[in-house]
């Protein structure tokens, strides 16, 4: 994933998590800060937060506006090719808050920069 996001100032992450507090099909908002680097069980297996901190430590460009928006679900190791019906009626919720981060940005980049409003 770091290939995917090395370079880039701003990217969205949409991706499952388990949850036993929340209802399956919940969407959460979370950034960066929201996570703790967590002990690997495997030194094959990296996280979001491993991903972050090592982006840091090799002082990679990697995205410094990270939207990420975790689905609850109920099984993580579950695997098949249908969405749960509660994940599938989340779909509508993620896809307008994907949208709303992007119009955000793209105002963003309409603004000029504060040095242009003071000196241009």
């Amino acid at each position: 994933m770091l290939d995917f996001l090395a370079g880039y100032e701003k990217a969205i992450i949409i991706d499952a998590m388990e949850s036993k507090d929340d209802r399956i099909g919940t969407v959460i908002e979370l950034t960066p800060d929201d996570f703790r680097p967590i002990s690997n069980p495997s030194p094959h297996y990296t996280g979001l937060p491993e991903l972050i901190t090592l982006a840091r430590e090799l002082d990679l460009k990697f995205p410094k506006n990270l939207k990420i928006l975790e689905i609850t679900i109920k099984n993580r190791y579950a695997i098949g090719d249908e969405l749960s019906a509660p994940v599938r009626d989340s779909m509508e919720d993620i896809a307008a808050r994907v949208k709303t981060c992007l119009r955000h940005w793209e105002a963003e980049a309409q603004v000029p920069e504060k040095a242009n409003l003071l000196y241009g």
